[in-house]
């Protein structure tokens, strides 16, 4: 819908509807409550200090199980590298097709659009492939992720719609493998730690991947879609080694500290 409003409205119309729609979601979000009751006289009284230790002790256990197993460690590697190429890739494609390439505000939008379009056809054809091993899958649609960048090299407009659908839509579904995969093999006691390490460690990638699209597009954008190419293309062959460990999607199950499942 961005790259749609950006081809048929400006730039102007489209910050003032994402504008419009972030503030409707912030109204939204005001709205939600949490009433916390404490149960006993001892939480009253915890000391802040041990309350600092006890959070440093439980986001320094959520970080060491991101890398406990072979099962973690791939799908760790894969999230920052998912979160890294959506930043990065985006990033670089505007800058390339807005000052390499010198594309009006329309065919950007248009470009954009089938970033989407590879989205929903992601979503549409995940429910075949319960059946699969996960890092096999998983690495082959970072391959497929790759290809689609690659595709931006020929500077041909058709072509580049096609690599940008291939490119999102490979990645789209890269995301919701990972997510799936680390929830599962993750133990419920776990999980939130977990999930909040991994949020702090794709934001970092995200953040380095906005520094980087800046700096590598300043300097060549064709060096830009190469150094995203393989930033996509790297990890999904490094992350083979850790075939051992990967089931398919349907038999996933928590691994523990200890290496056992349940």
């Amino acid at each position: 819908m961005g790259g749609f409003l950006l081809a048929y409205y400006g730039a102007s119309f489209t910050l003032v509807v994402c504008g419009c729609l972030m503030a409707i979601s912030t109204m939204f979000i005001s709205v939600v409550r949490y009433k916390h009751s404490k149960s006993t006289a001892t939480s009253e009284t915890k000391h802040i200090k041990e309350k600092v230790f006890e959070f440093k002790e439980r986001a320094k256990e959520g970080v060491q199980y991101l890398f406990a197993n072979s099962s973690q460690k791939g799908s760790t590697i894969a999230a920052v590298c998912l979160s890294f190429a959506t930043v990065f890739m985006i990033l670089s494609i505007i800058f390339h097709s807005r000052t390499t390439l010198d594309l009006s505000e329309q065919y950007i939008g248009i470009l954009l659009s089938f970033a989407g379009l590879g989205n929903v056809i992601g979503v549409l054809i995940m429910n075949r492939f319960k059946k699969v091993n996960w890092l096999f899958f998983l690495s082959t649609l970072l391959i497929l992720s790759s290809v689609g960048v690659l595709c931006f090299l020929s500077s041909h407009f058709i072509v580049m719609c096609i690599g940008m659908m291939i490119f999102d839509g490979a990645l789209s579904m890269g995301f919701v493998v990972q997510l799936s995969v680390q929830q599962g093999i993750t133990p419920d006691s776990l999980l939130a730690r977990v999930r909040s390490a991994m949020y702090v460690i794709a934001g970092i990638a995200s953040i380095c991947a906005t520094l980087l699209a800046g700096v590598f597009t300043e300097w060549n954008s064709y060096v830009a879609l190469i150094f995203g190419g393989l930033m996509l293309l790297l990890p999904a062959f490094y992350i083979l080694r850790y075939k051992d460990s990967s089931v398919k999607m349907d038999q996933i199950k928590p691994i523990y500290m200890d290496g056992r499942k349940s």
